[in-house]
């Protein structure tokens, strides 16, 4: 928290320190392991998505920080004005903008089940940032679902933000991963040369130069 105090102090973003510790019971002695802590995964989410309850249209479950929401077509998807399909780049915030689409849908939604691409340095050499650098990716992971963007009002229950407990009538939509997905940087924080992606091999620069500038000017 410290270290990025300019992030966490900001008035938009609600910051609980060490957040699954206020979870622990006094008595339970095993509460600064790693075991304990995953079995109060699913009481954090719970009371998560009870805070944002008519707060928040969709809440993005991401499991860490090195995984991004990333919409691959929507620049050839999207119905709006026609600079906006010009280019790799959707408008920005493009999460925001893709999610707005299912708006007219949302009350029948209880979350949107999103596949998981991953993302490695590869033989390349390092960039000016991980858009640059990580440009090797593997094909989606599987048929299981990595992340669920969820309607807080739809869900009963979120398990490690992998899967979601619709209410009574409420529908998961599972998304192709070429249209909406988890962009997971598994290498953010391993030394170079190394990488934990056997399976990233697929050259991929869609997020690269083009990206850089965009946030630079942006």
């Amino acid at each position: 928290g410290r270290k990025y105090k300019h992030f966490t102090s900001a008035p938009e973003i609600e910051y609980h320190r060490h957040f699954t510790k206020h979870l622990w019971h006094p008595g339970d002695e095993e509460g600064g392991t790693a075991e304990a802590t995953y079995r109060r995964v699913a009481q954090g989410n719970a009371h998560c998505l009870a805070s944002l309850k008519n707060r928040a249209d969709w809440v993005a479950m991401l499991p860490g920080f090195d995984t991004f929401l990333w919409a691959p077509s929507w620049p050839t998807r999207i119905d709006g004005p026609d600079e906006l399909k010009q280019g790799k780049i959707p408008p920005y915030p493009w999460a925001k903008v893709f999610l707005d689409s299912f708006q007219e849908h949302r009350d029948r939604i209880a979350a949107l089940q999103l596949r998981e691409v991953q993302l490695a340095q590869g033989p390349g050499r390092r960039g000016a940032s991980l858009f640059t650098t990580y440009q090797h990716r593997s094909q989606a992971r599987s048929q299981a679902t990595h992340t669920v963007v969820v309607n807080p009002e739809n869900v009963l229950e979120v398990g490690m933000g992998h899967h979601a407990v619709p209410r009574q009538g409420a529908i998961l939509v599972n998304v192709s991963d070429e249209v909406f997905r988890i962009n997971h940087y598994r290498d953010f924080m391993e030394p170079e040369n190394s990488s934990r992606c056997p399976d990233c091999q697929l050259f991929d620069d869609t997020l690269g130069l083009e990206m850089e500038r965009f946030l630079r000017t942006g």
